[in-house]
C-alpha cells in the first residue's frame, strides 16, 4: 500500500496534488517509461498526464465525514503490446489517503483583542481571560482552557483542537494603575459542511462598496 495525507477543507487552487506513486516497470522491459499509463478506480482522483505517476484531485475532504479513503491505482501498457498470457497487462496498487484534522490546532491564531488608553503606559496594557471558558456542553477552568491569551499582545490562540460548536468567555484589560475594562468574546467553530460561497457577476470594486448590503 501507498500512504498519503491531506488537510481537510483544503481551499487551494485546483487541481490539488496528492503525491507521486512509485513508477511501474514495463513488462516488456522497455526503457521508455512513457509506454506505461496510469489511472485510478475512483472518480475523485486522476493523473493530469497519463504517463506521469503524479496523483491529483479536484475535491476538498471533510474529516468528519470520512477519515480515510482507499482506492486503487492501475498501471497498464499504453500500447497494449504486452501479450504474455502468464503476466497480466495491468498492475494495481492500493492507495490509502488520510484526511488530517483542519480545525484549529495547538498554537493556531484565533483572534486579536485590542485596547487603547489615552494615557501613556510605560509597561503597556495587560490582557487576560477572566473566569471560565464556556461551551454548550461544559465549562473549562483557566488551567484547562483550550484557549489562551497573550498578556502583552492580546492574541488569542488555541491550546488544543477546537471541537465544540462555540466558546464564550470574558477578557479583561488592565492599565498600569489598576483600571480594568472587560468585553465578552464568542468564538464560533464552523464545520466545512456549514460554509458557503457567494459568487457575484459584478466588478470587485462594486462588491467592495456594497458589501454591507449583502445579506445571506
Amino acid at each position: 500500500d501507498i500512504h498519503f495525507s491531506v488537510m481537510e477543507n483544503n481551499r487551494s487552487s485546483l487541481p490539488r496534488q496528492i503525491g507521486r506513486v512509485p513508477a511501474a516497470l514495463d513488462a516488456d522491459f522497455h526503457g521508455d517509461n512513457t509506454k506505461i499509463c496510469y489511472t485510478t478506480d475512483s472518480v475523485l482522483f486522476f493523473f493530469l498526464e497519463q504517463t506521469l505517476p503524479v496523483l491529483y484531485t479536484n475535491q476538498s475532504f471533510d474529516r468528519e465525514q470520512k477519515e480515510e479513503i482507499q482506492f486503487k491505482v492501475i498501471a497498464y501498457d499504453c500500447q497494449l503490446t504486452c501479450r504474455d498470457p502468464k503476466n497480466p497487462v495491468n498492475a494495481t496498487i492500493t492507495v490509502v489517503l488520510t484526511i488530517k484534522d483542519g480545525q484549529a490546532s495547538p498554537g493556531s491564531h484565533l483572534a486579536n483583542v485590542y485596547a487603547t488608553d489615552p494615557d501613556e503606559e510605560k509597561e503597556g496594557l495587560h490582557y487576560a481571560i477572566s473566569g471560565a471558558v464556556r461551551t454548550p456542553k461544559q465549562s473549562y477552568a483557566l488551567s484547562d482552557s483550550p484557549i489562551s491569551m497573550n498578556a502583552k499582545t492580546g492574541e488569542l490562540t488555541a491550546n488544543d483542537a477546537l471541537h465544540e460548536a462555540s466558546y464564550s468567555f470574558t477578557v479583561t484589560v488592565t492599565d498600569g494603575v489598576g483600571h480594568v475594562d472587560s468585553a465578552n468574546v464568542i468564538i464560533s467553530v464552523v464545520a466545512y459542511s456549514q460554509q458557503f460561497e457567494l459568487l457575484f457577476d459584478a466588478p470587485y470594486d462594486f462588491i467592495k462598496r456594497n458589501q454591507r448590503n449583502i445579506v445571506r
